[in-house]
């Protein structure tokens, strides 16, 4: 053929085709990286629901030199304590801090899914697409949602795998044994430290260490050499448990942390759970992960199951994934609570299967023409718009969004607060009113003044920089049944030690989730003779706002 010769027709498709593929590649990229960075805009801003409250108290005594159970009561396992401590200690104690670290873990799912992708799926871009989910997905789950103990849990199982996927050392010779020890241990650390989030999260070691020994031995190493990467990762499981437990032991705190996660633990979930209930409950943590949790979620899991292929790479990869989610699930269940947060270290694995599937159908409406590629848009558009993962709210997460955003642009203080009473309150939780009590005890106490909240709300202790006057800094210890007699009579010690300047008792804080009956605040203290004595003969009642009456002592 001449130089004069134009090209084959077949040829000039086959170029138009790879340009297209690349710059839609590239718009692809753009868009997502555009939607992830307005999702973290949104986590950024987001205030405290009630329980990052209590983990912001319990972290400032932390900072401080107390320790959780002993000095501030919270049930929650200890992790959680020490990520809220680790961005009070570093970010100071605004309410931003905490997001901004939350923020900074969802950014690193980019690379983490990018490198996990590539390494079990052959592809980069199905991890940008998986992480993209898994961002946006977790600011649908707005303020009372976000930055619980499965967000940290879910963002360290992520990087436990990064390191037990490292091809280096599936392998291992004598010259990366080193390097091989070291990613087993990190790689069981990380999936201990998730444990301490939430049990269940820990249990990804249990998988790992499967996937490991069969991966080694499909390699060629003997069952002996294969076994090494299941202590490694064992050992490391192992180790962040009992640095934990040497820590509050070392502190003086070990009974105080048996006694919460052992003893009122288990009282607390039997208020919802029946063995009777068991399979239903199962089946309800599959179905709220797979269908109900958010539309891109669900499309993509079903777009990975429809168009799975033969490779065994690609099994094998969705095998380990898919075996840390069954025990997250099964963990749900057996909580039986089903808060929208219990699922939020599960959706980003559910996100990184959904991206393989995403990522197929993107490649076939490629090939196909842009029409398809427009159709997908579309696809993807309906789908974010149909389901999302926000719940209980009156709002969809998209028109709270743009809420947040317009007065974040117009700079008016004033608009901002406004905007915030009505996107952070919801039930029982007003966040006008707590506020309202924040300035009040600002204005009326002194900062070294104890003051003594008798209700569910430790938002009120942290924005209005009091100390409390006890460890319990909310009632429920005293208010259920299987814990009431030990805790009450601990409080009443609290209050005499540390007289409180101020006492607030809150109305209409009712959830019998959590209480196991329908009593309020206000109504269960005429049943706690000891402190309702304490209030009546020592205290005047100087102000009602709205839910919350305010006692001065005399």
């Amino acid at each position: 053929m001449s130089a004069s010769t134009p090209p084959a027709t077949g040829e000039t498709a086959s170029e138009a085709r790879d340009e297209f593929c690349v710059w839609s590649d590239r718009a692809l990229i753009a868009g997502g990286i555009a939607l992830a960075l307005f999702a973290l805009l949104q986590v950024l801003q987001y205030k405290y629901g009630r329980d990052q409250g209590i983990y912001a108290v319990v972290a400032d005594s932390m900072v401080r030199g107390g320790m959780p159970y002993r000095d501030m009561w919270d049930f929650k396992p200890p992790g959680v304590f020490f990520v809220y401590a680790l961005a009070r200690a570093v970010f100071g104690p605004g309410q931003w801090g905490i997001r901004l670290l939350q923020a900074l873990c969802l950014a690193a799912l980019v690379p983490a899914f990018m490198t996990l992708s590539r390494r079990l799926f052959g592809t980069r871009l199905a991890g940008f697409m998986g992480a993209v989910v898994a961002i946006v997905v977790d600011a649908q789950l707005e303020f009372w949602h976000t930055a619980q103990p499965e967000s940290f849990g879910g963002v360290l199982t992520v990087i436990g795998l990064v390191l037990v996927t490292d091809e280096k050392i599936l392998a291992p010779d004598k010259g990366l044994r080193r390097r091989a020890w070291a990613m087993w241990v990190g790689a069981g650390a990380c999936f201990g430290l998730a444990g301490l989030m939430k049990p269940q999260m820990g249990g990804a070691s249990l998988v790992a260490s499967i996937y490991l020994l069969l991966e080694l031995r499909r390699q060629g190493l003997s069952w002996k050499r294969s076994a090494m990467s299941v202590v490694g990762v064992g050992a490391g499981t192992l180790l962040s448990l009992l640095l934990c437990v040497s820590y509050f032991k070392a502190r003086g705190a070990w009974g105080d942390l048996y006694q919460t996660l052992f003893v009122f633990a288990p009282g607390y979930g039997s208020t919802t759970w029946s063995s009777e209930w068991w399979p239903n409950y199962l089946y309800y943590a599959f179905e709220y992960f797979s269908v109900a949790g958010a539309g891109p979620l669900f499309i993509g899991m079903a777009l990975t199951l429809g168009l799975a292929r033969t490779d065994s790479r690609e099994t094998r990869g969705l095998l380990l994934i898919l075996g840390i989610v069954f025990l997250h699930l099964v963990g749900i269940a057996i909580q039986s609570k089903f808060f929208p947060y219990h699922f939020a270290g599960t959706y980003p694995l559910g996100a990184f299967i959904g991206g393989l599937g995403l990522w197929k159908l993107w490649r076939i409406c490629q090939r196909r023409g842009p029409t398809y590629v427009v159709l997908f848009v579309g696809m993807f558009y309906l789908f974010a718009r149909a389901r999302t993962a926000t719940r209980d709210l009156g709002e969809t997460f998209w028109d709270r969004s743009w809420q947040r955003t317009s007065v974040l642009m117009s700079g008016d203080a004033a608009a901002r607060e406004r905007v915030a009473a009505k996107l952070y309150s919801v039930a029982d939780v007003d966040y006008e009113q707590n506020m309202k009590v924040v300035r009040w005890l600002q204005a009326n106490t002194a900062p070294t003044d104890p003051v003594y909240i008798w209700g569910f709300e430790p938002f009120i202790y942290d924005v209005a920089q009091r100390m409390p006057a006890t460890r319990y800094i909310y009632n429920v210890p005293q208010r259920v049944a299987w814990f009431r007699e030990e805790s009450r009579g601990r409080l009443m010690e609290d209050l005499r030690r540390s007289p409180p300047r101020a006492i607030v008792v809150e109305h209409r804080d009712v959830f019998p989730v959590v209480t196991g009956d329908s009593l309020d605040s206000e109504a269960s203290l005429l049943g706690f003779w000891d402190l309702k004595n304490l209030i009546d003969t020592q205290y005047s009642r100087v102000a009602t706002i709205e839910d919350f009456d305010v006692y001065l002592r005399r």
